[in-house]
């Protein structure tokens, strides 16, 4: 058990499929075509980054951290591990 008061999660082996499967889904073309950063300013989303100006290299930068999540979870399915997740 950790001594956190923090949010801690864990993403059991076997729910990666699944999560693989949706991440897999995702259609990049139609994540880019309603990528509209002055929405997410005016929703408050964080980070506090979105600018038009910047909303090509922003759309980028996301969808390469998506490619590199993707690959560790089916890093960790092949290899049979679970994820520890730390939100603090």
């Amino acid at each position: 058990m950790l001594d956190t008061k923090e949010f801690v999660s864990v993403i059991g082996s076997e729910e990666l499929l699944r999560i693989l499967e949706a991440l897999h889904s995702v259609d990049r073309t139609v994540l880019q075509q309603h990528f509209n950063p002055a929405d997410f300013k005016s929703k408050q989303i964080y980070p506090d980054i979105w600018t038009d100006d910047e909303a090509e290299e922003r759309f980028t930068e996301l969808i390469t951290e998506l490619n590199q999540l993707t690959h560790f979870y089916e890093q960790s399915l092949a290899q049979g591990h679970d994820i520890l997740i730390s939100i603090y």
